[in-house]
């Protein structure tokens, strides 16, 4: 499913390339931005809370492994509270981010965890899993919405 609704946000975006005024470059440059940020989220809200307790303790001590993520989650939810901000001001639009960015905060605390393994110690596979999963999200909730490349893809 994931990978229909990928090729699904490959098209629409690819359709945009094609039809507007800027070059591939400028495209990439788009992609590369869209991937550093989600980088950058997976290494601070899934690398750096799991990652000491998986070299510590590796997958032994599941419950500390899940309270991390929880926590990881809700700071992650929280931290995604400006795109709710607009539409629900106060405690709802807080609740409507935990709910929609911390549920799937945690989902990527668990694909985080399962792609663990013992002799990588950096966690190159995890971040990278992660990464690209929530890169290929991002670029399906742009393409859905169409808010970015209006902006972006003008012709």
């Amino acid at each position: 499913m994931i990978w229909s609704l990928a090729l699904m946000c490959f098209t629409i975006l690819a359709g945009k390339i094609f039809t507007s005024r800027l070059g591939i470059g400028d495209y990439f440059s788009f992609f590369w931005a869209w991937y550093k940020a989600a980088f950058i989220e997976e290494f601070v809200f899934r690398w750096l809370p799991l990652a000491p307790l998986l070299i510590i303790f590796r997958k032994r001590a599941m419950l500390w492994l899940m309270v991390a993520s929880v926590y990881s989650s809700i700071f992650f939810g929280t931290a995604h509270y400006s795109y709710y901000e607009a539409d629900w001001p106060g405690l709802s639009g807080v609740v409507l981010s935990l709910l929609n960015q911390g549920v799937g905060g945690f989902v990527w605390c668990l694909v985080f965890i399962r792609c663990a393994r013992k002799a990588d110690y950096f966690f190159v596979r995890p971040i990278l899993t992660t990464t690209t999963g929530h890169f290929l999200f991002n670029m399906m909730v742009i393409a859905i919405s169409r808010e970015v490349p209006s902006t972006i893809f003008a012709p």
